[in-house]
């Protein structure tokens, strides 16, 4: 079973880390895309310096500095890969199953999840504009 609220504190530093990194070594970024894919297990950190939003097409692999940095989880891969994974945001749980809405509900799920850690960071923090997308999905949404 995959408890996302685990790996909560783990993505909350890492999206931290990995805007502070850039920040220093690049620049402070007019916007961020928070790109993942959930049955790979992983999420990409990916950054624009000059353009907006709608000038990389609503589109994370579109922004200049793709996959500045990744964050994998090797668990949320090996969930998925068993079949009959269950999914839980120590709220609400999910069985996923490959008939079961398939990759489309399990990336509803994750993302509703990662929305909450982005809105929750952002409350500290203060991030520029945050386009949570996923591969291979509709899911996707500015945040802030």
């Amino acid at each position: 079973m995959v408890d996302l609220k685990e790996d909560s504190e783990d993505i909350k530093e890492f999206i931290k880390a990995g805007l502070d990194k850039f920040s220093k070594e690049v620049q402070k970024p007019v916007m961020i895309g928070v790109y993942c894919c959930p049955w790979s297990g992983w999420i990409s950190l990916n950054f624009n310096i000059n353009y907006r939003l709608d000038e990389t097409f609503y589109s994370c692999p579109d922004f200049e500095f793709v996959e500045y940095d990744m964050l994998e989880f090797k668990h949320w891969e090996e969930e998925y890969e068993s079949w009959e994974g269950i999914w839980t945001d120590s709220n609400l749980k999910i069985y996923y199953g490959h008939g079961n809405d398939g990759d489309e509900g399990l990336n509803r799920f994750v993302f509703s999840y990662l929305k909450e850690v982005i809105i929750n960071l952002n409350e500290k923090y203060k991030l520029p504009p945050t386009l949570l997308q996923f591969l291979d999905s509709n899911c996707w949404e500015k945040i802030i």
